[in-house]
């Protein structure tokens, strides 16, 4: 579908949902005609233990392709590995506050890996989109991933702290 949004999402872990693993799939966004978000953990259940987002490709989706945020609303502390995927040029939509991969509102209970990714281009427009955007997280360990022709490789802003970044 397309349009802008998070509910418009490919595979959408949405409020008390638990999805456990998304690997070796192909989310091809059609120049952002088709889904706008690739894969969203948002809000899981308090019983999810653990998320696996690995080895999938996301291609030309009008937004984020990945988004794991608010891990803990509900309880849940999870291990969530976000490894090996291939982005290439999303944000096509051009949506304010879009990035291809997003980490945001878990602290380090949550244990949480992003590693091994490939990020190759944002779609440039108005608003900037970084590889891989991170908002008031705790504890979030980026390791070894290559975020190419992004407005901003790696932006970590409002209350991240304690992040182990290696790349």
């Amino acid at each position: 579908r397309q349009g802008g949004g998070e509910d418009h999402a490919a595979i959408m872990n949405d409020y008390n949902g638990w999805i456990r693993t998304v690997r070796n799939c192909r989310f091809l966004g059609n120049g952002g005609a088709l889904a706008d978000e690739g894969v969203v953990i948002w809000r899981p259940s308090a019983t999810a233990d653990s998320v696996v987002i690995e080895g999938n490709l996301f291609s030309e989706l009008g937004g984020t392709a990945i988004m794991v945020q608010e891990l803990e609303h509900f309880g849940a502390t999870p291990t969530v590995k976000v490894l090996r995927n291939r982005i290439e040029n999303v944000c096509i939509g051009d949506d304010l506050d879009k990035e291809a991969l997003r980490a945001r509102q878990f602290s380090a209970a949550s244990d949480v890996l992003i590693a091994y990714n490939l990020i190759n281009g944002t779609a440039p427009g108005t608003h900037p989109h970084a590889g891989i955007g991170v908002q008031e997280a705790t504890g979030l360990r980026i390791v070894n991933n290559l975020v190419r022709a992004a407005d901003s490789g790696i932006e970590l802003k409002r209350d991240t702290t304690d992040i182990f970044l290696r790349n």
